[in-house]
């Protein structure tokens, strides 16, 4: 039988075929010798035909290195180039959290704050100062009750004022300025605190928004707490749960800082790219450098930040779904928007228009400016209410709801835009918790995260430009009655 490089591939010599040939040469040089496994000839051929087994198996890797199906590890990593890819790094979770203190305090950059039950740290990104000129929630009191007086809220340079009766009360007039933010602002939201006071707090529970009051005098308001949004990254990368009000230790003391908390579940991290990924992108990218594929792969290769990327092609010759006949669309989730437009004038096909409602101008080599579309997901809201009964022969555990929501939302953070809401993909989520008899899950998706959801049995299908966002607040979980 021949070994190494054939016209077969390469073919290992086995370590029993090691220690045959041995001991066919070792007769052949010195006669007929004891090679008992316990004799010196023995220890000494069990010895050298280790090692060259070794060398076999060396070689046998490095042939099959070459190859994206059988390369692994670093091995892959270098196939990877050759087609001008590279393994996707791990990525970090990052969250918004809310930091409440005094006015003018300063948050350093690389404060650290950890999730309550899970200890696993965020740190903020930049240094920010707690401020009413960039606030993110605010509670303010009414200070002085009195009879047919202008209150009023200014919220980004606007007003929002009300009038007082002749027997006004603090809840009267806390409840009118609920009423009047609420109807006419569309940055934040308002709440009622039913004691005199409200809260006002950004829509998106993100952007810093600037609010002031009269302080003193007839009709005085009194911001009491500010709490000003501060971007932050967890420390370990992959999939790091922050779900919402979970981010609230204070790890590294600040002077004048109360509180904090995050409003939103944080956007789980991702682990490295795995060599199944990979070699999927690598196979993509084969197929050439204009082709839908290639495309996709490319941005999500060579432009930092994009972490996913749906191409539709319409290669008719009629409008489909809004896109123009002979066009390409496509849908970038993360990186830059210049970048990403720079990045699809160099691999789109010659030719073939781009649409989207992201619009970027690049520069080409030739000094003319050519016009780059593409579009952003649209993110749309998940609700996903569970209603569940127990088995009576299971341990179903204290904080097993809980369990319930993180399971769905840890299975929504890995959906990608275009990926439909599926009823039996969510029971199965719930089934990872133990002690459960029964599931029964309905679900909506809103445009908005405060619609009301209409819960329906029903699979719901999503646009190819929808992304859909999961969090524990839209997730109702409860036993049968």
């Amino acid at each position: 039988m021949s070994y190494g490089l054939t016209s077969d591939g390469f073919v290992r010599k086995r370590l029993q075929d090691i220690l045959d040939s041995l001991r066919t040469e070792l007769e052949a040089t010195f006669g007929p010798i004891n090679m008992a496994e316990d004799g010196v000839f023995g220890k000494l051929l069990g010895v050298t035909a280790e090692r060259l087994s070794t060398v076999w198996e060396l070689s046998e890797a490095v042939y099959f290195g070459v190859y994206p199906a059988s390369a692994e590890g670093t091995q892959l990593d270098n196939v990877a180039q050759l087609v001008g890819l590279a393994r996707i790094a791990a990525g970090n979770s990052t969250s918004i959290i809310a930091a409440t203190g005094t006015q003018g305090t300063v948050v350093p950059i690389s404060t650290e704050f950890s999730v309550d039950d899970t200890a696993e740290v965020f740190e903020s990104d930049a240094a920010v100062t707690i401020d009413i000129a960039n606030a993110i929630n605010a509670v303010i009191d009414v200070d002085g009750v009195d009879d047919s007086q202008d209150y009023t809220v200014t919220i980004n340079g606007v007003d929002h004022e009300i009038t007082s009766d002749g027997s006004a009360t603090a809840l009267e007039i806390a409840d009118a300025l609920v009423t009047e933010i609420n109807t006419n602002s569309v940055v934040m939201d308002a709440t009622d605190n039913a004691d005199g006071s409200f809260f006002i707090r950004s829509t998106d529970l993100e952007s810093g928004y600037s609010v002031t009051v009269a302080a003193t005098g007839a009709g005085s308001l009194d911001i009491t707490e500010r709490a000003s949004p501060i971007a932050t990254t967890a420390q370990n990368t992959g999939s790091i749960l922050g779900l919402a009000g979970t981010i609230t230790v204070i790890d590294t003391p600040v002077a004048g800082l109360a509180s904090v908390t995050n409003y939103e579940d944080a956007i789980v991290g991702r682990d490295v790219e795995t060599d199944v990924e990979l070699r999927l992108r690598i196979q993509s990218a084969r197929q050439g450098y204009a082709t839908d594929e290639a495309i996709r792969s490319r941005l999500l290769d060579e432009v930092p930040g994009v972490s996913s990327v749906t191409i539709i092609s319409n290669r008719t010759d009629s409008v489909v779904s809004g896109q123009p006949a002979h066009s390409y669309h496509a849908i970038v989730q993360g990186g830059t928007d210049q970048a990403v437009a720079d990045k699809l004038w160099e691999v789109q096909p010659a030719g073939i228009a781009s649409f989207g409602s992201e619009a970027e101008v690049v520069v080409d080599s030739q000094g003319n400016n050519q016009d780059i579309n593409f579009s952003r997901p649209v993110n749309e809201y998940a609700w996903v209410k569970v209603v569940y009964t127990l088995h009576s022969e299971s341990e179903f555990p204290t904080d097993g709801a809980d369990a319930i929501k993180d399971a769905i939302v840890a299975l929504g953070a890995d959906f990608a835009p275009g990926q439909d809401l599926l009823v039996q993909q969510l029971e199965a989520a719930c089934w990872t918790v133990p002690g459960l008899q029964s599931v029964v899950v309905t679900i909506d998706v809103t445009p908005n995260p405060g619609d009301t959801p209409g819960y329906g049995a029903g699979d719901i299908a999503v646009d190819a430009d929808t992304l859909l966002l999961f969090d524990t607040a839209r997730i109702p979980v409860s036993e049968a009655p």
